[in-house]
């Protein structure tokens, strides 16, 4: 169910270097909800290259996107509510 691993597949979390799962962190995370990584996927992806229906990065590409020279303003609103969820702003 959890994988920490240098290549790993984890059901529900995974942690590593390059990482399959449901939610990843990882340098290449492949998720299915959340992404965060150097190259990040996911319904929701964080990372230099970030490819997710949120996506933020500095490469991203998504529904809402939000990178150095653009910002949706809907993805502003959902990563802006995610830090003050997450205590960060």
């Amino acid at each position: 169910l959890i994988t920490v691993a240098q290549f790993g597949v984890g059901l529900l979390f995974g942690f590593g270097q390059f990482i399959f799962g449901f939610t990843a962190i990882a340098q290449f995370a492949v998720a299915v909800y959340f992404g965060l990584g150097q190259f990040a996927t996911g319904y929701v992806a964080i990372g230099q290259f970030a490819f997710g229906y949120y996506a933020l990065g500095q490469v991203a590409l998504g529904k809402f996107i939000w990178k150095p020279k653009y910002c949706d303003p809907e993805a502003r609103e959902f990563f802006v509510g995610l830090a003050r969820m997450l205590g960060l702003k």
